[in-house]
């Protein structure tokens, strides 16, 4: 049961968030372990997008980061980080809209203090992607500050800033910390963009800006697209949804205490409360 509660209150972040991938049901099969349902998401993944683009342009770059920067802020607001940013862990509609990607897979996610001095030691991750912190096992959120500046880089170029042919030569170039912008792909780039890289693969994460600062970078700022008030209420309606599908899901499978769930329940979707043993229901079922 307390994995179906972590689960539940996991996803209820989630599905508050409109470019992490929602939850639409949560399924408790034993103690041990749960099933999960998502939305479906037909455009692919953004490292296949990459590959058959070469690189993006910059306003496409620049959206994609907006939004990516604003999930994982909220993420680091709810105290989660999510360690495993890359390409590959990024969904596209069949549309390709930059405002309709969604950040998936949270295996490695983990929950931080976000109090000073309180790190995280676990080296993982995808090896390019991964901050120079988190290669010494002494680390925090804005590790995935460094992931999305990595991201950046190669939506950009094609190629990621630090290389090598086997796992421990980019380990070594993390580690050293040296990039440049080298090569022709560049030279149609501009400064804010690039400043805007150099922001986020600032070495020292001290000096590396949170995923809130990094929002406020001029280059993210004047390619900003803004979210209109009848998405907020759609994403807003889609949570109330869920809540009711989920409370419905623990009222019948797990709730040792079923009819206040019921109670709460009824509450969101305003109707009136009448006593019912769900333990008989149950057993019928």
């Amino acid at each position: 049961m307390l994995g179906f509660l972590f689960l539940l209150w996991t996803s209820d972040a989630i599905n508050d968030q409109s470019h992490l991938l929602p939850f639409s049901f949560l399924f408790p099969a034993s103690f041990l372990f749960n099933y999960s349902v998502t939305d479906i998401y037909k455009g692919g993944e953004l490292f296949d997008e990459i590959i058959k683009r070469t690189k993006f342009t910059e306003s496409d770059a620049a959206e994609l980061m907006n939004h990516l920067l604003g999930c994982i802020n909220y993420c680091h607001q709810q105290n989660l980080v999510h360690r495993d940013l890359k390409p590959e862990n990024i969904l596209l509609e069949e549309n390709m809209e930059m405002d309709d990607m969604k950040v998936i897979d949270f295996g490695l996610a983990s929950f931080f203090s976000g109090e000073s001095g309180n790190k995280l030691k676990e080296s993982v991750g995808t090896i390019y992607y991964m901050a120079p912190e988190v290669l010494n096992k002494s680390y925090d959120a804005k590790c995935d500050v460094w992931s999305c500046g990595v991201i950046a880089y190669i939506l950009l170029s094609g190629s990621p800033p630090f290389d090598g042919e086997t796992d421990p030569d980019i380990e070594k170039a993390i580690l050293k910390g040296d990039f440049k912008f080298k090569g022709r792909v560049w030279d149609a780039v501009t400064d804010d963009a690039m400043d805007f890289i150099q922001d986020l693969l600032t070495y020292d994460p001290i000096d590396r800006p949170t995923a809130a600062q990094a929002l406020q970078h001029p280059w993210l700022q004047s390619n900003r697209t803004k979210v209109s008030g009848a998405f907020k209420k759609r994403a807003s309606d889609s949570t109330r949804s869920f809540l009711v599908r989920h409370l419905f899901m623990y009222l019948f499978y797990v709730s040792p205490f079923p009819n206040v769930c019921y109670a709460c329940l009824l509450t969101l979707s305003n109707c009136t409360y009448h006593p019912i043993n769900f333990r008989s229901v149950r057993r019928i079922i």
